[in-house]
């Protein structure tokens, strides 16, 4: 599954950091990464796991599912498993 975010999820999760007065260092804390590591998640150079996901959402007061809905699909999930 792709988990690079893009820009409009961005900017998503940058509008509820606001709104909930909560900084990227504070993220870093709560996900204990270094910054690097979450501004190239935050750019698409590295992907944004789900654990971090659900992490942030956390720390946000919020749904992984409201935050994230891209990576969350119901589609992506009901996909049948390969046969082998």
């Amino acid at each position: 599954m792709n988990h690079y975010m893009t820009k409009e999820i961005c900017d998503r999760l940058y509008y509820a950091m606001r709104k909930k007065n909560v900084t990227s260092n504070y993220l870093c804390k709560v996900l204990n990464i270094n910054y690097v590591d979450f501004f190239d998640g935050m750019t698409g150079k590295h992907p944004f796991y789900n654990k971090w996901q659900r992490k942030v959402a956390d720390a946000l007061g919020t749904t992984r599912e409201e935050l994230f809905p891209e990576f969350c699909s119901s589609n992506l999930r009901d996909r049948p498993t390969p046969q082998k």
